[in-house]
C-alpha cells in the first residue's frame, strides 16, 4: 500500500491557502472526482473482460489451426502449486 501521509498533509496546508472557487453554470455540472475514478476503472473492468471473451472466443475457433501448428496447444495447461517452505 502507498504511504499518502505527505500528500494529506500538503492537501491539508494548501487547503489553508487558497479561496475559494467561484461558483458557476459550469462548475455546477461538473461531476465528483470520486465518482469520474469510479466510472472510469468500471468501464476498464467492463473493456477487459470484453477483450477477455472476445480473445478466447477466437482461440476456440482457431483451435483446429493451432492444434496443428503448435502442438502444446493441444494439451491443458497444468497448474504447478508453489510448496511452502518448512
Amino acid at each position: 500500500m502507498v504511504d499518502l501521509a505527505p500528500s494529506r498533509g500538503r492537501t491539508a496546508r494548501l487547503g489553508t491557502v487558497l479561496p475559494e472557487v467561484p461558483r458557476t453554470p459550469l462548475s455546477e455540472r461538473l461531476p465528483d472526482p470520486v465518482e469520474i475514478v469510479t466510472t472510469s476503472f468500471e468501464f476498464a473492468e467492463q473493456m477487459l473482460e470484453t477483450q477477455k471473451a472476445y480473445a478466447l472466443e477466437l482461440l476456440r475457433a482457431m483451435a483446429p489451426l493451432t492444434g496443428k501448428l503448435v502442438p502444446a496447444a493441444n494439451h491443458k495447461p497444468v497448474r504447478r502449486t508453489v510448496k511452502a517452505k518448512a
